[in-house]
């Protein structure tokens, strides 16, 4: 036993001297290029920049890797758009399709093996641990999107544990913490009957855990900064019931890419949560302004929904003529979503008879 815990100590020890800095990311500046034009709603710039970066390095999975998670970002704006439009409603807004999700899946499917080759020689390479534990996180949450519940587990079982030997092999690293925080403290917050269930998969965590490990990420990470902010500002305004804890991670990610679609969306839910109507009406304004740099098919989803927030705010301020003209440019607004369609000629129809 005396010999185990010696073993064990000392690989913790080695493992202990690995550093941020020794960890070099493949075509970094172009990865934060990339990500900036993503949380900007600039999906196809996005996209660019991941493919150039592919094509100039083919032997590495990181450009294979975002050309395919960049496709997952429409599938979560419509996520947020959703989000966004269950606060404002009167009814629940339906589940969107998903876009793109086979190619979505080949593309990531695609990495894994990449990332397998380069394992069969270097078995702790940072990289190749880091875009496949990232890929099966995504499968995992595309299965979870479509109802594939099982598929999900399995693919969350197999990124958890690449994350949790990711972290062990470079405990310094920031990026190589972000995983482990998240899958924790999502184990953290299921019912105990589930925490027992995923216990047996080797899934284990706690609420405060997975914070902590966030927040500690967010100092030393390359990659995944901005990331990790926007993950703690949702965390502590949807589920922790902490929205001023939540306007500091917002400010976190102002100071890396001020000027994100991402941060005014996190500033309007933690406004809306703290009944700051004057600050929730601006904060809308803002990303109407934001809007016309976003893709033509990001500006089509987005516009009707935040005309009709602001007739909403209006409608609760008493001001029923603003609302109204609100509500009739979110109705002339070319590809209006059906369902918010019908949401806005309600509240239409309601905001004329009370005037």
């Amino acid at each position: 036993m005396l010999r185990i815990l010696l073993v064990a100590l000392f690989c913790l020890a080695a493992a202990s001297q690995a550093s941020a800095d020794e960890v070099v990311f493949t075509g970094k500046d172009e990865i934060l290029k990339g990500l900036d034009h993503a949380y900007r709603l600039r999906f196809e710039e996005a996209k660019a920049v991941f493919t150039q970066l592919a094509a100039s390095h083919p032997d590495s999975p990181a450009g294979r890797f975002y050309v395919a998670a960049i496709s997952w970002g429409a599938t979560e704006s419509d996520a947020r758009w959703r989000v966004m439009a269950s606060l404002y409603c009167l009814t629940t807004p339906p589940k969107r399709k998903g876009h793109n999700l086979a190619a979505f899946e080949e593309g990531l499917e695609k990495v894994i093996g990449l990332c397998d080759g380069i394992l069969s020689k270097r078995p702790d390479d940072f990289e190749a641990l880091f875009y496949k534990a990232g890929a099966h996180a995504f499968l995992a949450r595309m299965h979870s999107y479509n109802g594939d519940y099982f598929a999900a587990m399995s693919h969350g079982k197999k990124s958890a544990a690449l994350f949790d030997r990711l972290h062990l092999l470079y405990p310094a690293q920031g990026d190589a913490m972000v995983g482990p925080a998240i899958y924790k403290y999502y184990v953290g917050r299921l019912p105990a009957p589930l925490r027992w269930l995923v216990g047996i998969l080797g899934l284990s965590g706690s609420r405060e855990e997975g914070l902590a490990l966030a927040e500690k990420s967010f100092i030393s990470a390359a990659l995944s900064r901005v990331e990790v902010a926007d993950f703690l500002a949702r965390t502590y305004v949807l589920h922790e019931g902490n929205p001023r804890k939540a306007l500091e991670w917002i400010a976190a990610i102002e100071r890396e890419l001020p000027g994100t679609a991402a941060a005014e969306f996190d500033r309007l839910l933690t406004y809306h949560a703290l009944k700051d109507a004057a600050r929730e009406e601006a904060t809308v304004i803002r990303l109407c302004e934001l809007l016309p740099d976003a893709d033509p098919a990001a500006r089509e989803l987005w516009e009707p929904l935040l005309y009709y927030v602001r007739g909403s705010l209006r409608e609760q301020a008493g001001d029923r003529p603003a609302a109204t003209l609100f509500f009739r440019k979110a109705l002339a607004v070319p590809g209006l979503d059906p369902w918010l369609k019908g949401e806005a000629e309600m509240q239409l129809h309601r905001t004329e008879r009370r005037r």
